[in-house]
């Protein structure tokens, strides 16, 4: 009609456009993120070890700015 056609999505992305409604969120973005924060700082801690274990300052430095920008997501405004 008026040469618009529909759009018709799948169920996973559908999934995937609430999730990044979620995620932008203000609240609900936050008690995401808390939910995912266990796992997120274990990956900080993992890239943190890898990195001593090989000697790799790029693996040190990534898990140590991942570990900053989890905590930093729980700032109020700043993002």
């Amino acid at each position: 009609m008026f040469g618009v056609e529909p759009v018709y999505i799948n169920k996973e992305e559908a999934k995937a456009a609430l999730g990044l409604a979620a995620d932008v969120t203000p609240f609900v973005g936050s008690a995401k993120a808390l939910t995912e924060l266990p796992e997120d700082a274990q990956f900080a801690y993992e890239l943190l070890q890898q990195g001593y274990d090989e000697g790799s300052i790029t693996k040190m430095g990534l898990g140590a700015g991942f570990g900053v920008l989890t905590a930093a997501g729980f700032i109020p405004d700043a993002k």
